[in-house]
């Protein structure tokens, strides 16, 4: 990247008020720092701290687990994606992308439009019901990630696919509202 690119990236950064801003090989390491730096933002409540934090815990570990990326040394591959936190005069935007492969593309696109319409209380009995049955089929984590991101979030999360390849890049974005109560 020359001067001038330099300079238009760091201008469009300020412009969008990024707060944080990561792309390469996501790891356990870098989401604790990262995390670190979310939760030092001002004009929070301690509520809205947290849940910007679990925000950006699970759209990171949905890359370490499920990128169709991968890269790092053959004992630790990792996901690989990017990461976006900005801040807006109310809310705060957790974003984040990474490629996925169009079969994991349709899974997504269904779960998400499903999520995005169901009520704050849909939302909570269907967490309590994950919680019993466990993980589904095919799971890396506990199966609650995408629940509970619909659960924090102050409006339903945008989401997109876009061809990249043979494959789609995934776009997740999730407003958290500045002052929300847990």
């Amino acid at each position: 990247m020359d001067a001038a690119q330099l300079l238009a990236h760091y201008q469009t950064a300020k412009e969008k008020r990024i707060v944080l801003s990561f792309m390469g090989i996501v790891t356990q390491e870098i989401m604790v720092e990262y995390g670190k730096l979310i939760q030092q933002q001002e004009g929070l409540t301690l509520n809205s701290r947290q849940i910007l934090f679990g925000t950006f815990i699970e759209l990171a570990q949905n890359i370490i687990r499920y990128s169709a990326e991968r890269a790092g040394p053959a004992d630790a591959v990792r996901g690989v994606g990017l990461v976006l936190v900005s801040e807006q005069e109310t809310t705060f935007t957790v974003s984040a992308g990474n490629l996925v492969a169009p079969a994991t593309a349709d899974l997504l696109r269904e779960q998400l439009t499903a999520l995005s319409v169901m009520s704050p209380e849909e939302l909570k009995q269907l967490a309590r019901e994950r919680r019993k049955s466990g993980p589904p089929a095919g799971s890396r984590g506990a199966g609650l990630g995408l629940i509970e991101i619909n659960r924090r979030a102050s409006s339903p999360p945008e989401f997109d696919f876009s061809p990249f390849g043979d494959q789609l890049f995934f776009s997740l974005s999730v407003k958290i509202a500045k002052g929300t109560p847990l």
